[in-house]
């Protein structure tokens, strides 16, 4: 029984956005970056840069999972053309494997209104991250490389699936 509410996410949930992304870029990307460098996110989570990662600018938009007024997860989104670009896809780590994840990614295929693939980048050394988008159907497109912060880079996979069979999985 789900217990969480999916809404839009909205410039006042700039806060309670900040206080999730520290704890999931922590689990996430502190690994990766080591901790000569846990600088680079806290300068990420600094105002300035955290609004541009927020809808709904430049045609990006959002959703947040919530429970009792807390923000358990998020996943962002901008469609260009014939894709949507995924982003900003966290699930606090003790809320994970709770349905929030698959239940945001549903949230942003029943939003995308032209675009015919989903498209998105995961971290090579996430491998719970990996195998949860190629449960709910994404395919792997191929090694990339990412910024995760501003001058930093590292190796990741891309992967996409198309809406249309997103939405019909979703629906099973």
């Amino acid at each position: 029984m789900r217990m969480f509410s999916i809404r839009p996410l909205a410039a006042d949930d700039l806060e309670a956005a900040r206080r999730l992304w520290r704890a999931t870029w922590t689990a996430t990307y502190g690994p990766v970056v080591g901790p000569e460098r846990a600088y680079l996110i806290e300068d990420a989570l600094r105002d300035v840069k955290l609004r541009a990662l927020m809808p709904p600018d430049g045609g990006r938009r959002g959703f947040c999972a919530e429970l009792h007024g807390e923000l358990l997860g998020t996943a962002c989104f901008a469609e260009r053309e014939s894709v949507a670009y995924l982003w900003g896809m966290y699930v606090d780590p003790a809320h994970q494997r709770t349905g929030i994840g698959s239940a945001l990614v549903r949230r942003v295929v029943d939003d995308i209104h032209k675009a015919e693939w989903i498209d998105l980048s995961v971290l090579t050394t996430s491998p719970g991250a990996l195998a949860f988008y190629l449960r709910l159907g994404f395919a792997r497109q191929g090694d990339r490389e990412m910024e995760v912060f501003e001058g930093f880079r590292v190796p990741s996979i891309g992967m996409a699936a198309e809406v249309a069979a997103l939405g019909e999985r979703a629906r099973d």
